[in-house]
């Protein structure tokens, strides 16, 4: 494959999955360019390179490092460790400026058992990461989080409907792991806001029945261990790599039309790039 402008690999090993192939554990390597992929190994990430290359670009900031505690860098990154009175170091954040939060726990709550509230202004966020933190009430909105680019959400407490509104209609990335909710409206809401998104990643989300996907900025694809899925809608006239792995419910996966985003097209749109498809142990039906 065309390694052309590869970055090398960051020195530091993190906590998470391969979106390659899909190991997981504590000795990851991430794109030391834009700080939010995960490799095994070199090889997986020239693999991936055609794919990632597009949408492979440095934050906003470099992420700060922090094993507990709030941490503001030169540059507007903010990150909140697992810690004491983490509601009250959220509330109390001056969210000017700040282009990327980090959240990050142990699934732990926030002063005794209450959960998260994720509701604050921030007039210039690009990216949010919340990982391993008991979530309650959530508001991404043009109001709130106008900027809205990538959001990733990680192992949240479980077994609880979710109290979110998702309405992000500049979101471009979009990533899920390790989600057991039972209700899955939020998720339907911020896929149908989401029109310019050109990434999904997505691993272990269970009990959603079906996704449908319109953008025409849409490029790739990644469901792996969606149990429950049965359905996959899709609008993505410039979708390259649709990965499904270990979806053994799905039946159905169906390209529909949408007449609004199809006359945002330019005149004469062609897909320049073939679709590449990765099946494995998905349970299409006939």
């Amino acid at each position: 494959p065309d390694t052309s402008n590869l970055p090398p690999m960051s020195d530091a090993d993190v906590t998470g999955t391969c979106i390659v192939c899909f190991k997981s554990g504590n000795d990851m390597l991430m794109c030391s360019r834009c700080r939010s992929t995960a490799y095994c190994s070199r090889d997986c990430q020239k693999a991936d390179w055609r794919a990632h290359k597009p949408s492979c670009k440095a934050p906003a900031a470099a992420a700060a490092t922090a094993a507990t505690g709030e941490r503001r860098l030169d540059r507007p990154v903010v990150v909140l460790a697992d810690g004491a009175n983490l509601q009250s170091r959220l509330d109390g954040l001056n969210t000017s400026g700040v282009r990327v939060l980090s959240i990050t726990g142990r699934r732990m709550g926030c002063e005794g058992s209450r959960r998260l509230r994720v509701d604050q202004n921030f007039p210039d966020l690009e990216e949010l990461r919340i990982e391993d933190v008991a979530l309650g009430k959530v508001r991404l909105t043009p109001e709130n989080t106008p900027r809205l680019r990538n959001f990733l959400t990680q192992n949240p407490t479980p077994d609880d409907v979710p109290d979110f509104v998702m309405d992000c209609p500049k979101l471009r990335e979009l990533s899920i792991f390790h989600w057991t909710a039972g209700h899955w409206e939020w998720l339907h809401d911020l896929l149908c806001s989401a029109k310019e998104l050109e990434l999904f990643d997505s691993f272990k989300i269970w009990g959603v029945r079906k996704l449908t996907f319109a953008s025409n900025a849409l490029r790739r694809i990644r469901l792996h261990r969606c149990d429950g899925l049965l359905n996959l809608e899709l609008w993505a006239p410039r979708l390259e790599h649709l990965d499904v792995q270990a979806a053994y419910d799905l039946e159905d996966i169906r390209f529909i039309e949408n007449v609004e985003l199809r006359d945002k097209l330019p005149s004469g749109f062609t897909c320049s790039a073939p679709l590449r498809v990765t099946a494995v142990n998905a349970n299409l039906g006939a």
